[in-house]
């Protein structure tokens, strides 16, 4: 990691507001907290405004999806576009579950998020790409997955995360492949974004 950049987020301390993955909720918080982010988990959506004001910058994570947790991210989410807040959106098993793609596809019509980070199963969603996802699993198809990344940036107009052995990141335009990936990382479920 760029140690100017850590360091200056660890200077800066950024207020994060998180809906996390129930599995994932004090993994995030940790992670963030570690890199020099100041995280604050939310499930009230009575709190949603009050805390996007103070936030730098809100995660919403659909990964364990009930009606008072979907409220939550609708007014949450309607406070952070509202406010010009950058949003990281997870879209957890979107592209093989209908209900999830419905949640989605409402969340979406309140604003883009800045990032959409997930597997490539989850992006083929956006990008109206034919795949067999699976799951939180990524699947199998037979696009390419920079193309797929850069077609569902260009769709949406926004930063796509495409997690997997090769990662890309692409806003449709310009795009990085980072080739770190393990498949060790297929066993742990989390979203720590900031």
């Amino acid at each position: 990691m760029n140690q100017t950049l850590l360091n200056q987020l660890r200077h800066t301390n950024p207020i994060v507001a998180n809906i996390s993955n129930h599995v994932t909720v004090d993994q995030v918080a940790n992670v963030q907290n570690v890199i020099g982010a100041s995280p604050i988990m939310s499930s009230a959506p009575e709190e949603a405004a009050d805390i996007v004001a103070i936030a730098q910058a809100i995660t919403v994570n659909i990964g364990t999806l009930a009606q008072p947790q979907i409220d939550q991210m609708v007014t949450l989410l309607q406070a952070a576009y509202q406010m010009h807040k950058p949003v990281v959106l997870d879209p957890v098993a979107v592209g093989s579950l209908t209900y999830r793609q419905g949640v989605i596809d409402q969340l979406l019509a309140l604003g883009t998020p800045d990032i959409i980070r997930g597997n490539a199963g989850e992006i083929a969603y956006f990008a109206g790409i034919n795949w067999q996802a699976n799951g939180i699993d990524a699947g199998s198809g037979q696009a390419d997955i920079v193309d797929l990344a850069q077609q569902a940036a260009r769709k949406l107009n926004t930063t796509i995360l495409l997690t997997g052995p090769t990662d890309v990141v692409t806003d449709g335009q310009r795009t990085t492949q980072i080739f770190n990936g393990t498949p060790l990382f297929q066993t742990h479920v989390a979203l720590v974004i900031c």
